[in-house]
């Protein structure tokens, strides 16, 4: 006796569904989790500020200027950006710096305070390269004047941080790509 005639209904429009899950929804699905996956670390970053030791008017500074970039996905490739000064765009920097520049001018106290601007020397320091004997010597252009020394307060905060948070990372990433993937499979039915 030959075994009974098997007939699976809805093949095609599973294949369909599949194919289109694997183009559009992935990169959807991708970017979702990086961007899960940077929330993390930046949390990190902001603890590892909070547990350095440095006075609490710069931890307050530099922590204001911690940000995430997500840009905009080019081919296949998807990028994602967390740290000092980052997030801000250049156009903000200026307008930031224009307002300081006019708020300062006649004055001769004060400086214009910590941004994304100029974060830089806050965390990695100036004029700290090389050893004693050959450490680079800032000067002033009109002076020429030694500007002297800054040990960065936040070195390798951000590193740290990356380290640290590299398993939660990885689990907000998985989870966040599959609540977007289940989403998607459920929607484009």
């Amino acid at each position: 006796m030959p075994p009974p005639p098997i007939k699976i209904i809805g093949q095609k429009e599973l294949e369909r569904k599949l194919l289109r899950l694997a183009t559009t929804s992935s990169k959807k699905a991708v970017r979702a989790g990086i961007s899960a996956a940077i929330t993390p670390v930046t949390r990190a970053i902001r603890s590892g500020v909070n547990g350095a030791r440095a006075s609490k008017e710069a931890k307050r500074a530099v922590r204001a200027t911690i940000g995430r970039r997500l840009p905009r996905a080019t081919d296949k490739v998807v990028t994602a950006k967390v740290g000092f000064g980052v997030g801000t765009t250049r156009q903000s920097i200026r307008k930031f710096n224009t307002k300081t520049s006019k708020k300062r001018r006649g004055t001769r106290k004060g400086g214009v305070g910590i941004s994304t601007a100029n974060v830089h020397w806050m965390v990695l320091g100036v004029g700290t390269e090389g050893s004693s004997k050959n450490r680079i010597k800032r000067v002033q252009k009109q002076t020429g004047r030694h500007t002297g020394t800054f040990r960065g307060l936040f070195e390798g905060v951000v590193e740290r941080a990356a380290l640290s948070s590299a398993g939660a990372s990885l689990a907000a990433a998985a989870k966040k790509i599959w609540e977007v993937t289940k989403r998607e499979a459920l929607r484009k039915g």
